[in-house]
């Protein structure tokens, strides 16, 4: 069996629009306050070891800023994600729109990466304009939410999701996750902290459940799977 000592490291990469409190989020992750002053500076990399069984994790976490925008082939050049966070602030539901750019990007180079939605500054009010929501097919197109069991969404964490002013709002995100095949979601704040560790921690269980038995092996460059360029 192996042993705990061992460290693996698993990548994560943040994406999404600029300005919406990225960095903000990862500083709260891996340091459990708010960093007021904490200005993007770019490409920047956040690790955390987590003492994990069967090994131990180096959680390395990719905050792309200064090159976050799709299209961009230099944001990580050879290095391997096994998981990207599409993030969108919810206090412009506009953001969530662009999304859907980062998700065709990725799953055309790198269709194993595992995707989680976060809304991003979850403390403050979000507006409620009627004619924004969510991308989605067309119902005709699309699987209806009334035909979607509770185990289908184990992933899909309710409790996380916590702004639903807008009738229909919980709806459209649904069909939305289904579509692309999104994890899982969540509704974060890195004022208060929530969230926060909830999202983290899903993405290190998961990292565990896929390569527990791969955890003595170097994952910097596992064949080329889930790697951004």
């Amino acid at each position: 069996m192996l042993q705990a000592s061992h460290r693996a490291e698993a990548n994560v990469v943040l994406v999404g629009c600029g300005g919406i409190g990225k960095s903000s989020l990862i500083y709260r992750y891996a340091n459990g306050r708010l960093d007021s002053k904490a200005v993007p500076s770019g490409l920047d990399i956040t690790t955390k070891d987590l003492n994990t069984s069967p090994c131990r994790v180096m959680l390395r976490v990719w905050d792309i800023n200064g090159v976050n925008q799709p299209g961009n082939k230099t944001r990580l050049n050879d290095k391997n994600a096994f998981a990207a966070v599409l993030c969108y602030d919810l206090t412009d539901i506009r953001t969530l729109f662009h999304v859907v750019n980062w998700i065709e990007e990725i799953r055309s180079t790198t269709p194993d990466c595992v995707l989680y939605l976060c809304g991003l500054r979850n403390d403050r009010v979000a507006r409620d304009d009627d004619d924004d929501h969510p991308p989605a097919d067309s119902p005709t197109q699309t699987t209806s939410s009334a035909s979607v069991s509770p185990n289908e969404l184990h992933h899909y964490h309710r409790w996380a999701l916590t702004r639903h002013h807008r009738p229909g709002y919980f709806s459209a995100l649904r069909e939305f996750c289904l579509k692309y095949d999104i994890s899982g979601v969540y509704e974060t704040s890195a004022v208060t902290g929530a969230n926060v560790q909830a999202l983290f921690t899903e993405i290190v269980s998961e990292w565990i459940a896929r390569y527990s038995d791969q955890c003595n092996i170097d994952r910097t460059n596992p064949d080329g799977k889930c790697a951004i360029m």
